[in-house]
């Protein structure tokens, strides 16, 4: 197969189509990217090729490119950022996307989730299969349409009529089945699968004791830098070992820290949470499916996006509790983080769903799923 993945440019999008891109590569297929020209280094330094289309953006300096998304609250951000990205970016980058698969002849489209529409416009436009990596969302029952973002715009001037939905070959998903049952019943080209989980022996800095306590706020929201030195008071308060990553946009030096604190701009994720005792995070999927695989607890303060409804769903199914960004002061967090490393319940239902991620197949199974579409 001749694969093109479809990815936004931040890291949160591209994490999980990484070992996916891996496996369809060891299978003996070819894999090419597709994204923001100024996110073609990023894509290439995990071991990938990637090619530059449409506009040059890139989420980890968003709200630098559309500062009023500061304005927007938690419950309309990922409603806002859809119809902005539509607005700036979508029709340059899929006239691009067209010029690219016409003239490489991929036979497979594959895009993350927030580039579904594009996969699929594409995927219609060409009569090429395309799959979609799901969000949090359990597939069929989206949190943002293609005609409210406004991508019909799009579809539009590529010739194609008004749709509602992303209806692809397969929804790929990897959160546990019990996430999945919040939204009703899975759709029937929906398969799930569980993402490698192997750390390395790395050393992970600030793991001298526990409880150790891991904190981000990825890619995109690290900006608030103010939360941040919240989050280290909070764990120098009590008395916890810890890391923060601040994201390679900040300078750890910035950042004052007691010794059994360290401030990192990046430590591999599946390494830190295989010692975590809790994570604190924004609530990015990126970072819950990582909590999640690990059965690890989660303080989750949202900030935007998909955020918020990752959050709540979260909480509903006993694995996170959630505190307000007003409401995230040293002294309610140092509370919250200390909750969740004492809680039996929280730490039952993270077991609870660590082991329905390790019951779900491997990405060697869909690999063989997506040949099985291009046969």
């Amino acid at each position: 197969m001749r694969v093109l993945a479809i990815t936004q440019p931040g890291d949160g999008h591209l994490n999980p189509m990484v070992p996916v891109a891996h496996q369809l590569l060891s299978a003996g297929h070819e894999v090419q990217v597709a994204t923001s020209p100024s996110y073609v280094p990023d894509v290439e330094r995990v071991g990938l090729a990637a090619v530059g289309i449409g506009p040059g953006y890139r989420w980890d300096s968003a709200l630098q490119t559309w500062p009023d998304a500061t304005d927007v609250p938690p419950e309309e951000s990922a409603l806002f950022w859809a119809q902005r990205v539509n607005r700036d970016v979508t029709i340059p980058f899929m006239t691009d996307l067209r010029d690219l698969v016409r003239a490489t002849r991929p036979t497979l489209i594959l895009g993350e989730y927030a580039s579904g529409p594009w996969a699929q416009a594409i995927g219609e436009l060409e009569h090429l299969p395309y799959v979609v990596t799901a969000w949090a969302s359990e597939p069929g029952y989206d949190q943002v349409t293609v005609e409210a973002s406004g991508g019909n715009v799009a579809r539009a001037e590529l010739g194609l009529p008004e749709t509602r939905q992303v209806d692809p070959a397969r929804w790929v998903s990897f959160t546990p089945p019990s996430w999945g049952a919040l939204d009703g019943p899975a759709l029937p080209t929906t398969r799930r699968y569980q993402l490698p989980t192997e750390a390395s022996d790395n050393p992970v800095p600030g793991s001298t004791d526990h409880p150790f306590v891991y904190a981000t706020l990825g890619t995109v929201f690290n900006t608030t830098r103010s939360l941040l030195k919240s989050i280290i008071a909070a764990i120098d308060a009590g008395g916890w070992a810890g890391l923060v990553t601040v994201g390679r946009t900040n300078d750890p030096d910035r950042f004052s820290a007691p010794d059994r604190v360290a401030v990192e701009q990046y430590v591999a994720q599946v390494d830190v949470l295989a010692q975590a005792d809790v994570m604190v995070c924004h609530g990015g999927l990126g970072s819950m499916l990582g909590a999640i695989a690990a059965g690890c607890p989660i303080v989750v303060v949202p900030l935007g996006a998909d955020q918020l409804h990752n959050a709540r769903r979260a909480q509903t199914l006993g694995i996170a509790s959630i505190v307000e960004p007003a409401d995230a002061t040293p002294d309610r967090l140092r509370g919250a983080i200390a909750e969740a490393i004492e809680s039996p319940g929280q730490r039952s239902a993270c077991a609870t769903l660590r082991r329905e991620v390790a019951s779900l197949p491997d990405l060697f199974s869909l690999v063989a799923d997506l040949e099985g579409l291009t046969s």
